[in-house]
């Protein structure tokens, strides 16, 4: 899952040996052959990641602005009641 290859830009079906490792079938010749894993997990986590830092600096701006505007109009020698 998340595993794609290809062999000379084309796409390869990939199996499983010894149950772990990846293989292909590979015609005779010079090829290049390329592995790469992108599983769907590492989407969804970045998309978590980005939506919470997002809410955190809305947070942390809200409070900014809200704190700021008790003291804005408010005179130097008045105190809080």
């Amino acid at each position: 899952m998340g595993w794609t290859a290809t062999i000379d830009g084309k796409p390869v079906e990939l199996g499983r040996v010894d149950y772990v490792l990846r293989a292909m079938r590979v015609p005779a010749g010079d090829h290049e052959i390329v592995m790469s894993f992108d599983p769907p997990s590492l989407h969804t986590t970045d998309t978590l990641a980005t939506v919470s830092i997002v809410i955190i600096y809305l947070a942390l701006l809200a409070a900014i602005v809200l704190s700021a505007g008790k003291f804005i109009g408010r005179k130097p020698d008045e105190k809080k009641a």
